[in-house]
């Protein structure tokens, strides 16, 4: 029974991990998108990007056909939607975060490099002392809360 017990924990501390790491691969890609919308922005408002004779623009890997009026619209729309995607992914890595760190997760039950990167992810001042309470055996995220 014991072992049973075991397993499960294993598996549900398991899949929390992978859905944090998930969440940061998703506000990864948000963010990449969110680059390269600023940066198509800041082009048109230096006035890099010039249209040629068949009236298509061309930024980077861009071909855009629409006026600067219009795409400006239309960029600072994907912006507002891309941004609250971000704020949902960032809550959600949170509250996953939590409920990781509410299981009070031992280190060999998650491995010490997760570990580590949970506790830089929620708590970038980590400390030394942090890190060797960490290797004693338990997850240390103190003052989670006043990191922000």
């Amino acid at each position: 029974m014991e072992n049973s017990q075991y397993y499960n924990r294993l598996v549900e501390l398991n899949l929390l991990a992978e859905q944090i790491f998930c969440q940061n691969k998703k506000l990864l890609l948000i963010d990449n998108n969110l680059n390269g919308i600023r940066s198509t922005k800041g082009g048109y408002r230096r006035n890099e990007i010039t249209k040629n004779v068949s009236k298509m623009s061309i930024h980077n890997n861009l071909f855009l056909t629409l006026n600067k009026t219009q795409i400006n619209d239309h960029l600072d729309n994907v912006e507002k939607l891309l941004t609250e995607q971000r704020d949902k992914s960032r809550e959600k890595r949170k509250r996953l975060i939590n409920e990781l760190i509410k299981l009070n997760p031992s280190v060999t039950e998650l491995p010490l490099d997760e570990a580590k990167f949970l506790l830089s992810e929620e708590n970038p001042r980590t400390t030394i002392d942090d890190f060797y309470y960490l290797l004693r055996g338990h997850i240390a995220v103190k003052k989670c809360n006043e990191v922000k």
